[in-house]
């Protein structure tokens, strides 16, 4: 007994082309390992203090002015 299939072939999407995109991100890997991060206690503390926020569980205070929960200079 054979079994039909009425999936077609996606349109344009070839397996080079899927490749490509596996390519591009071990690039932006190599960099990101690459890329050295100067970061200062205060960058380091800030990012810290958002993190314990958002994995808190509670909803982000909406009342507060821009950079109370992230005030850095990128």
């Amino acid at each position: 007994m054979t079994a039909t299939s009425s999936i077609s072939p996606a349109s344009g999407g070839t397996r080079p082309d899927g490749m490509a995109g596996y390519r591009q991100m071990r690039t932006v890997e190599a960099r990101a390992a690459s890329t050295r991060y100067d970061e200062d206690a205060h960058t380091r503390q800030a990012i810290d203090r958002l993190g314990r926020t958002l994995n808190s569980g509670q909803q982000p205070r909406a009342d507060v002015p821009p950079g109370y929960y992230l005030n850095i200079t990128v």
